[in-house]
């Protein structure tokens, strides 16, 4: 089971309203986020954490660096719950794909985070080499005397987001920086996914779209925190043998695009949300 969440403390009134906080893993997503804000950049510590407060288009904005791998989001986010109350979190990364129909590059707005547990610590894979860490863990096999059996993943918490903003945006505005993006089901386990069989069980048996580390626990965080929160993600890999290789060659870059969809989305969250 997934590490139990406390309620969350009463937000501390901010003495600088914010608007969104775009809650990145990596130091390269969160340059990518930086790279497309304007106006100072104010940079602060949260809880030891490094975040910056700039604009993102008319909004002002707080950008996170959580860390990865992050054993403890719950701790990373509690310094900003008590200084900041966000009208919108928003969580911005890198995703590796589970259908086969999706490619390095594609963008990915989830309508729906499945957080999902491993069948044993040999599906634990990560791209550090570091010990396998987060919110997941493993199944026991149910096996017999002799036997050996491979257990699919299961499903710990399904977690459905509001895209309708983003919905409405799309047929009421084509050309508004969102056509480009896909409407998937995101799952989030303990580790990176760098195996082709653990992928094609993750799509066969819970219906997967894309994998990642934060989105579905972040989604469950922010509910507890009363932020309404939305997920961006950019395909980097394809979540197999050879995901580490594809993420080094493509996620610059890739993360680099993906970013300049943070305003129009942003945006359209805001005109459905005013």
């Amino acid at each position: 089971m997934a590490p139990s969440i406390s309620p969350a403390p009463p937000a501390s009134p901010s003495p600088e309203p914010v608007e969104v906080a775009l809650l990145c893993a990596t130091r390269h997503e969160a340059a990518a986020a930086r790279a497309v804000q304007r106006g100072a950049v104010r940079p602060l510590l949260l809880g030891g954490r490094r975040a910056t407060l700039a604009r993102l288009g008319p909004y002002s904005c707080l950008t996170v660096l959580l860390g990865f791998p992050c054993a403890d989001l719950e701790a990373v986010l509690a310094p900003l719950a008590a200084a900041f109350t966000p009208r919108l979190a928003l969580n911005f990364g890198a995703a590796g794909a589970v259908d086969p129909d999706l490619s390095p590059g594609a963008l990915a707005i989830p309508f729906e985070g499945v957080l999902y547990r491993l069948p044993g610590p040999t599906d634990r894979k990560t791209t550090t080499g570091d010990p396998p860490v987060g919110i997941g863990r493993p199944m026991p096999p149910e096996t017999g005397p002799g036997e050996t059996k491979t257990e699919d993943p299961g499903i710990e918490e399904t977690i459905p987001l509001d895209v309708e903003p983003f919905r409405r945006a799309l047929r009421e505005r084509p050309g508004a920086g969102l056509e480009a993006v896909r409407f998937t089901r995101a799952g989030t386990g303990p580790t990176p996914v760098c195996d082709d069989a653990l992928r094609n069980r993750l799509r066969a048996t819970l219906g997967l779209d894309t994998t990642d580390c934060e989105t579905a626990f972040l989604a469950r965080l922010c509910a507890r925190h009363g932020w309404p929160f939305a997920a961006l993600r950019c395909v980097t890999d394809r979540a197999g043998a050879h995901a580490v290789e594809e993420y080094r060659q493509t996620a610059l870059p890739i993360l680099a695009r993906a970013a300049q969809t943070l305003d129009p989305l942003v945006r359209a969250w805001f005109k459905a949300n005013p």
